[in-house]
């Protein structure tokens, strides 16, 4: 079931729902809160035990939001919640019966009928010289037509979008350092006047803090095994043998393009060809050229300034990293047992962990784990060579900022792409 708690105002949606979740404690290994509001991964929001339920509480803009639970195993609806419906969403390869969670809440007033904040998702300006101001409308009672109101100057609002509980309107007004507005909705029975607003558009962007030189990038992806490949077929690792030399040497036709910034997927050591299995988060793995050759690509980048990205992959390791090599080895006398989401003391059989040790040939390894053996942590959509993190961990946290720094500081990167970062929780970020 859901329950909403309370209002909160919020410096970018306006204002939030805190709503709680919960469910009979029905002894699963963990449990997850799932929906569109996190991709439906799991990760970002696990369930606490309080008495005989489970329960998160999360805030979200108001709307209507799909949800469900998960276990180890298999989705879960919520049967205490009659309304649901199948939710299909292709960009998250999802589609299942889900509930749903009717997060608007009335209470007679004029901002269950229209809302809006001097907040950026509200209020921005688009090049100095113009700014574009929104206001949301409920669907309930929908408006016969929208104005903003600047220095007595009525413009009309165009509809922009709409969905299952509100309209959206939205108009460009010149920009003014300091804006002042306020709105008249027309209703077919009456009008509102809404407000009095007002923002310095300055401090608001400088609120948002994105770089402006973001604003100018062409970006180009690259995973360096694939770039160049080396080989016509594939290793039994899935490697084709793509490295930094190869797009050194094939520099020009990048910024033939008009490129001016790469981000690259995982170039850590790791097993897999696409190496979001991190086995250690300061080495660029030798198959790549090691980090001397990245010395030498990224210098070759700043002479064209080319900006760098990295893809962060902070939700898992490798099973093959050393702390949890270490975990394996030690159990719960590992002084990285607590960085893992272990959900019984014994981790793995102790045919499991004499096979990873061993570190046999990929094929044999997955085979024999899929086919005979179980392990007991959490890990990346319940594969065994990801362990998930325990982002409640301080030490984990500390560790993730340790890596971020490392490449900015010695490298010289621009910024990163997260990896999995709706499986995180959000106040990690």
């Amino acid at each position: 079931m859901y329950k909403i708690l309370r209002f909160v105002e919020d410096n970018f949606f306006g204002r939030v729902l805190e709503i709680e979740f919960s469910k009979k404690d029905l002894g699963e290994e963990y449990v997850y809160l799932l929906g569109n509001f996190n991709a439906f991964n799991e990760g970002s929001f696990r369930m606490k035990k309080r008495g005989r339920r489970l329960y998160t509480r999360i805030f979200l803009p108001e709307g209507i939001w799909y949800y469900l639970f998960s276990t180890r195993y298999r989705l879960i609806l919520d049967e205490e919640n009659a309304e649901v419906e199948f939710y299909k969403r292709e960009s998250y390869k999802f589609n299942s019966k889900v509930n749903i969670c009717r997060a608007v809440y009335f209470e007679n007033t004029t901002e269950d009928l229209v809302f809006h904040r001097p907040t950026p998702l509200y209020v921005y300006t688009l090049d100095g010289k113009n700014s574009l101001v929104r206001l949301r409308a409920s669907r309930h009672k929908v408006p016969k037509e929208v104005f903003i109101v600047i220095n007595g100057i009525k413009r009309k609002m165009k509809k922009i979008a709409e969905d299952r509980a509100f309209a959206f309107y939205e108009a460009i007004v010149p920009a003014k350092n300091l804006l002042e507005y306020s709105f008249i909705v027309e209703y077919p029975e009456n009008s509102i006047k809404y407000g009095e607003f007002s923002i310095s558009l300055a401090e608001l962007m400088e609120s948002v803090k994105i770089p402006n030189w973001i604003f100018d990038l062409i970006i180009y992806q690259i995973m360096v095994d694939r770039f160049v490949p080396q080989r016509t077929t594939p290793d039994s690792f899935g490697h084709f043998g793509g490295n930094f030399k190869g797009i050194m040497d094939n520099f020009n036709y990048l910024i033939k393009l008009g490129v001016n910034a790469l981000y690259l997927t995982p170039i850590y050591k790791s097993k897999t060809y696409h190496s979001y299995d991190v086995e250690d988060y300061f080495l660029v793995d030798e198959k790549y050229g090691g980090n001397e050759l990245f010395s030498k690509f990224v210098s070759k980048c700043r002479t064209y300034n080319v900006k760098i990205f990295l893809d962060g992959v902070f939700h898992h390791t490798s099973a093959y990293h050393k702390f949890f090599i270490d975990v394996l080895r030690n159990g719960k006398n590992s002084k990285y047992f607590e960085w893992y989401k272990i959900f019984n003391e014994k981790i793995a059989p102790k045919e499991f962990v004499e096979e990873v040790l061993k570190n046999a040939p990929k094929k044999e390894r997955e085979c024999y784990f899929s086919k005979r053996l179980d392990w007991y942590y959490e890990s990346f959509f319940n594969v065994w060579i990801m362990p998930r993190l325990n982002h409640e961990n301080p030490e984990v946290m500390k560790f993730v900022k340790k890596v971020v720094k490392f490449w900015i500081n010695n490298y010289g990167i621009s910024g990163w792409r997260i990896d999995v970062a709706h499986g995180v929780p959000p106040d990690f970020w």
